[in-house]
């Protein structure tokens, strides 16, 4: 199945009228869970759905006071996980009053540890393995070790130590890069050395090298730093949910720590070279006093029928400033499906693919136009329009839908243009489009070749 998301102009041969738009995800308000004994800085919540039992389960962290660092100036803590079960993926409750993983696990005992956010990883074929989390565990001495724990539903945990020089600073997450077949460790390079890098494994028994990703450049703040980049496969791309950290003006260290946290959009077409759709939030704070009012931390993506749902950690206050406040909590943003990016005419506008060759006779749209109209011509390999598939002969009006197919009133459809190089003309009045999907290959994008 081929798709065309609107992330940039790769796919694209021209566009009149259209602008490009970001997501705008709405946060669920009675998907709040709150929480006593955390913060949003520690909290990072994992949630999926286990279509067996049709349950949502979720773990996040609560976070411990260990010691107070005079020299950080704010109080360190040390967390655990704890599960929480959902019929509805909105209305949450704890499956235990005791965490499921904390530092009195594991082999040696441990002061404190650091971690998050746990991995729910759909490429394992090992069940004991499904959930990973990566953390540091520190002995009595205050010397860390990099680990890595093993669950099948988050019930039970097997720890490994992680061998090697590499320290990962929380929050450390992971993803699979399907083309490069390795798992990716998403950290910075260094402590006070903020910018993306990926470090990539295979077993997680011996990590390579890092490599850069990115960082904030000119178009940011001044202030602004990369803080975390958690990376999600989503159809034949990779979403990048990117932290950005704003530091506070008058603070005057090597390592900013008090500020706010929001989040930008990134995207990948290989999963190491990322960029950004723009240098603005995507998921933006919420009003003051509002849970995530002070930062808000995106750690989880399901796709979920029609919807995307994009769940979140957040606090009240900014960073490492309001430590003895309970006011972190779990909580859900609504999204269409494809509703990334999306382009959008706000009288009439005009898109046109590159050229594409049809091997089946699936083709559709995600088209929102309830109060609009929507035309689709298909033009032959010279740019002229194919007889009876014209804009006058597919006319609709009124379409909000993620799977619409187009149809000519001549009768003519898409299995008579199987193996033609064609280009896919779309015009739009009043709407918006999130993607065309479609047994197609688009040729310019894939370098397929004409013969």
């Amino acid at each position: 199945m081929g798709i065309i998301l609107f992330f940039d102009d790769w796919k694209i041969l021209s566009r009149t009228g259209m602008e490009r738009k970001q997501g705008n995800p709405c946060m669920e308000e009675d998907s709040v869970f709150e929480d006593e004994k955390t913060e949003g800085a520690w909290n990072y919540p994992v949630v999926w759905k286990d279509t067996e039992k049709n349950k949502w389960l979720a773990i996040y962290g609560q976070a411990l006071p260990f010691a107070y660092d005079e020299k950080a100036g704010f109080c360190i803590k040390t967390v655990e996980f704890y599960r929480l079960i959902s019929s509805d993926g909105i209305h949450w409750k704890r499956s235990s009053r005791t965490p499921v993983f904390s530092r009195k696990d594991g082999d040696i005992e441990a002061t404190r540890i650091d971690g998050g956010p746990i991995y729910y990883d759909l490429q394992e074929s090992d069940k004991r393995k499904k959930l990973k989390l990566l953390y540091r565990l520190f002995d009595a001495n205050g010397t860390p070790q990099e680990r890595i724990a093993y669950s099948q539903d988050g019930k039970i945990w097997t720890t490994e130590i992680l061998k090697g020089k590499n320290i990962f600073h929380s929050p450390a997450s992971i993803f699979y890069n399907r083309e490069e077949k390795k798992y990716y460790i998403s950290n910075w390079f260094h402590v006070h050395d903020r910018r993306i890098a990926f470090y990539a494994t295979k077993d997680f028994k011996k990590v390579e090298d890092p490599i850069y990703v990115l960082q904030a450049d000119g178009e940011d703040d001044c202030v602004a730093e990369t803080y975390a980049l958690l990376v999600f496969p989503y159809e034949n791309i990779y979403i990048g949910l990117l932290w950005m950290f704003h530091g506070d003006t008058k603070e005057i260290k090597v390592n900013r720590l008090k500020g706010y946290m929001d989040c930008q959009l990134a995207y990948s077409y290989n999963g190491k070279n990322f960029q950004r759709v723009f240098h603005k939030p995507f998921i933006t704070r919420n009003r003051r006093g509002k849970h995530a009012g002070g930062s808000v931390f995106p750690t989880s993506i399901v796709v979920n029928d029609d919807e995307i749902f994009i769940y979140a950690s957040g606090s009240k206050g900014e960073m490492f400033k309001y430590q003895e406040e309970c006011d972190a909590a779990l909580f859900r943003y609504n999204m269409r499906k494809d509703g990334f990016a999306y382009l959008t005419s706000y009288t009439t506008g005009e898109v046109c693919t590159k050229a594409v060759k049809f091997y089946g006779g699936n083709f559709n749209l995600n088209i929102c136009a309830p109060y609009g109209v929507v035309k689709v011509q298909i033009l032959n390999e010279d740019g002229k329009i194919i007889e009876g598939m014209s804009y006058e002969e597919c006319t609709c009006k009124s379409i909000d839908s993620v799977e619409w197919s187009p149809t000519w009133n001549g009768g003519k459809n898409i299995e008579d243009i199987k193996n033609q190089v064609v280009f896919i003309e779309i015009e739009i009045s009043n709407g918006e489009i999130y993607a065309i999907r479609g047994d197609f290959d688009v040729l310019g994008a894939n370098y397929i070749k004409l013969e």
